[in-house]
């Protein structure tokens, strides 16, 4: 679980709950089917419904784990964490690209969609 600071900086990481603008980190989440439903975009026509879409696309990278837990908070749906073992390959992909750029971007968009949040 991660947490934000006011001006939505990430300030920590813990396998712990976290209280004020926390959220789930997305690279291990896992919840039932129906609290996928309801977090769930509706797609583009030409697109399996049957599939959901979690993720914002206003997101390309970073934020949009935050963004989805954000809106599952919205929702009332509850965090829980279940410690299991996980072997995480650090940056191996954000390496090659300008992670900064991507970072601040979606920082950004973060921001304006909520600011407004307590």
């Amino acid at each position: 679980m991660g947490q934000l600071d006011n001006k939505f900086n990430f300030i920590k990481e813990a396998n712990e709950s976290l209280s004020g603008k926390s959220y789930m980190s997305g690279w291990c989440l896992a919840s039932s089917k129906k609290n996928w439903n309801k977090l769930n975009f509706p797609r583009p026509r030409n697109i399996d419904q049957n599939i959901p879409q979690i993720f914002s696309e206003e997101f390309f990278a970073y934020f949009e784990d935050t963004d989805l837990s954000f809106r599952a908070k919205k929702l009332g749906i509850k965090f829980k964490i279940v410690e299991v073992p996980i072997v995480h390959f650090k940056k191996q992909t954000s390496s090659q690209l300008n992670t900064y750029k991507l970072y601040k971007e979606s920082r950004e968009i973060f921001i304006k969609k909520w600011s407004k949040i307590k």
